[in-house]
């Protein structure tokens, strides 16, 4: 409910006309931004408090300032409300916007998900596809394993065997570590041999020289005699040449025979040492003995060539009815080559009976080759 108030302009202070207290200046300060714009000079109050009452001049400037207050607030309010519509226009747009906005989210949301579910489906694919290799993976190392292990077994059957092969082996190596010292020493006897052998052959090679000599000297001296005496004889007869020269023929016919028998007897040493001397030794210090014995036959042969030429010689002055002027010569040089055969066949006994003594079955095995070859 709202009443008229009088504005008393008069001087003195204002007072209500009902007999209340008068509105100071600063009431109607914190008045007037509640109130409208004045349109008149009417003033219309609420009545609860009674009028206002103006006295006086003093007040007009005071009017008049609330009046110019009152323009202030009346532009104030005209900016505020173009402020509130400019202000309501941005927020539309605003919210135009925040719609767009929130399309525009929408839409990126839905392209996540598809875009999620499409790597959620590419990452099931893969995770399958991984868990597909790595199980055949697992299938390949297990078969590979299995493998292995299947290996393993016949590498440790091999390696047992082989084992056993090595043990065998050693002991087969020792077995012949034994028989070669056994060899080597058995070599060095027979080098031993061989040497002493040499040294024996050496010495039957300078009686054989001296043989030689003498046989030779013989020959010179019965070609001197049967010179000297070729005018000599002439004159003696047949019958007395029948008997000066038939008893020396017939003892160097039995010489010969004796010669002949020794000269068998020798071949047959000779052949028997070589086929022994052949089984004993295949090395080449078996070809050296072999040559030697060899050297040694050819030389004895050499020498019983020529005591053969020597009797030949004497049985040639024989029949050309030369006497010969030496017999107990000829006689003591063939009881030297019967000795030196004596000696010879004595040595090739020894070393046979070493031989049969040391390695018996040597001589049971090879003597066989010779007799093939």
């Amino acid at each position: 409910m709202s009443t008229n108030r009088t504005v008393n302009t008069s001087n003195g202070p204002t007072t209500a006309s009902n007999g209340e207290e008068p509105v100071s200046v600063g009431v109607l300060d914190s008045l007037s931004p509640c109130t409208t714009p004045f349109e008149s000079t009417d003033l219309e109050f609420d009545n609860y408090d009674g009028q206002f009452v103006f006295v006086g001049p003093e007040f007009e400037p005071s009017v008049q300032m609330l009046q110019q207050q009152m323009s202030v607030l009346a532009d104030n309010q005209t900016h505020t409300d173009e402020r509130y519509s400019r202000v309501k226009q941005e927020n539309a747009g605003l919210q135009a916007r925040i719609l767009m906005l929130e399309e525009q989210l929408r839409d990126v949301e839905i392209r996540a998900e598809e875009r999620l579910a499409e790597e959620e489906k590419r990452h099931r694919e893969l995770i399958g596809r991984v868990d597909r290799e790595k199980i055949l993976q697992v299938e390949n190392c297990a078969i590979r394993l299995q493998n292995i292990e299947t290996e393993n077994v016949k590498l440790k059957e091999d390696a047992g065997r082989l084992r056993a092969a090595l043990d065998k082996a050693k002991e087969d190596n020792e077995r012949l570590t034994d028989n070669v010292e056994l060899n080597e020493a058995m070599i060095m006897g027979l080098k031993q041999d061989l040497a002493n052998a040499r040294v024996e052959d050496r010495k039957q090679k300078d009686v054989i020289q001296n043989q030689q000599q003498i046989i030779e000297e013989l020959s010179k001296e019965l070609e001197l005699v049967k010179q000297e005496k070729v005018t000599a004889l002439t004159a003696l007869t047949l019958s007395q040449d029948k008997d000066v020269t038939s008893p020396l023929r017939t003892e160097l016919d039995s010489l010969r025979i004796q010669h002949k028998e020794l000269q068998e007897s020798h071949d047959e040493l000779q052949a028997m040492l070589l086929s022994q001397g052949r089984s004993l030794i295949s090395s080449g210090t078996s070809n050296t003995l072999a040559a030697e014995f060899a050297a040694m036959s050819q030389d004895d042969s050499k020498v019983m060539d020529s005591t053969d030429l020597a009797t030949t010689s004497c049985a040639s002055t024989d029949t050309n009815n030369v006497p010969a002027p030496s017999p107990t010569k000829i006689k003591s040089a063939l009881q030297e080559q019967q000795e030196v055969n004596a000696q010879l066949r004595s040595y090739i006994e020894t070393i046979l009976t070493m031989i049969l003594e040391q390695q018996p079955e040597l001589l049971e095995v090879k003597m066989k080759k010779p007799e093939g070859c």
